[in-house]
């Protein structure tokens, strides 16, 4: 699925802890700047080397990008472009990450992506690399670009294959797997949402296998009707191992549903990229910017500084630059470096 209606943070320190509670940690984390109420996100997390994990999220409107119910319900996993990234196993650096007119910006460390930034439909991917450099301040010359070409399941993983072009422009070929139980925390479709999908395709089985028994019953009814009485108890066995399951699945449905996300970097007036350059051009020295989202008309940027009165400095410029309006701060200067986010909306 698209990655520019992403926000995503790197979690440290959470090897030890259960899958339940890494997500319960990521919700923490991402909610504390969603800039929606939290029944309307979509998240995921994944794992990474050395004890760390990426968390993301999106709006709901967003998530998913132009999948279809059917689509979704069908799928073996839902989750956004750049995981197969984290999953590729590179190593720590600078990275672009390309797919289907998205192009997105991530610095790994320890697997995990320390800042991230993207945009999805991309008119032109290199002047998209540059601004996304420059808004996560690494030089866009130095950077790996990934161009993710498939992405399918088979059997127990999921395989991607990729184009990878390094710093001195050579081309080559690089295919990777992951287990699919390794991915299952990136699938953002949330724990309801699956067990309806998983109980739909089991009943279709069934009634896949009744249907091819119809020819049969007109020469041996009796074994028919014997066969749809075996898969009238497999039914209703599927649904009490369901009810069983439904408190556990709840729990986790709790946590999962309230996960932040960032909105949708579609190409309203003006577009991304002129949105990008003019906070660039605004962002004092000393500010580093994390990470960018936008959603319709509003944007958000989350990064820090060692000095408060830059923040306050950048917020002033915000404000006074044409076509913003509702430019808003909030920073937390109880460590040596103040974080900050900064919420607006710009007027077409």
């Amino acid at each position: 699925m698209p990655a520019g209606a992403y926000f995503v943070k790197r979690l440290d320190g959470v090897g030890g802890i259960s899958d339940a509670d890494l997500l319960s940690m990521a919700f923490a984390e991402i909610a504390a700047d969603a800039p929606v109420s939290a029944d309307r996100l979509k998240c995921g997390v994944y794992r990474a080397r050395g004890g760390s994990a990426t968390a993301f999220g999106a709006v709901d409107t967003s998530a998913f990008g132009d999948m279809g119910a059917q689509a979704l319900m069908e799928a073996d996993l839902a989750m956004p472009s750049f995981c197969a990234l984290l999953a590729s196993g590179l190593e720590d650096g600078e990275y672009f990450f390309l797919h289907e007119g998205c192009v997105c910006a991530a610095r790994l460390e320890g697997g995990a992506a320390a800042d991230f930034a993207a945009l999805d439909n991309a008119a032109d991917a290199e002047k998209a690399k540059e601004e996304l450099a420059e808004f996560l301040g690494f030089d866009a010359r130095g950077a790996v670009a990934v161009e993710l070409e498939s992405a399918s399941a088979s059997g127990k993983f999921a395989e991607f294959s990729a184009k990878i072009s390094g710093v001195e422009g050579a081309r080559r070929e690089m295919s990777w797997r992951a287990p699919l139980a390794e991915l299952a925390l990136c699938d953002v479709r949330g724990a309801d949402f699956l067990r309806a999908a998983r109980l739909s395709r089991r009943k279709r089985r069934i009634a896949a296998c009744a249907i091819a028994l119809i020819p049969a019953a007109f020469a041996a009814l009796a074994a028919f009707q014997a066969g749809v009485m075996l898969k009238s108890r497999e039914i209703a066995k599927t649904e009490e191992e369901l009810a069983a399951m439904e408190p556990e699945a709840k729990a986790i449905e709790a946590r999962v549903e309230r996960i932040a996300a960032f909105s949708d970097l579609a190409r309203p007036n003006p577009t991304p990229l002129e949105l990008l350059s003019k906070i660039n051009a605004a962002r004092p020295d000393g500010v580093v910017a994390a990470s960018f989202s936008r959603k319709g008309s509003s944007f958000e940027i989350a990064g820090s500084s060692d000095d408060l009165s830059k923040i306050n400095e950048f917020v002033s410029k915000l404000r006074n630059l044409p076509g913003f309006a509702d430019v808003k701060s909030k920073s937390d200067s109880s460590k040596s470096a103040s974080k900050f986010s900064v919420t607006g909306t710009f007027k077409k």
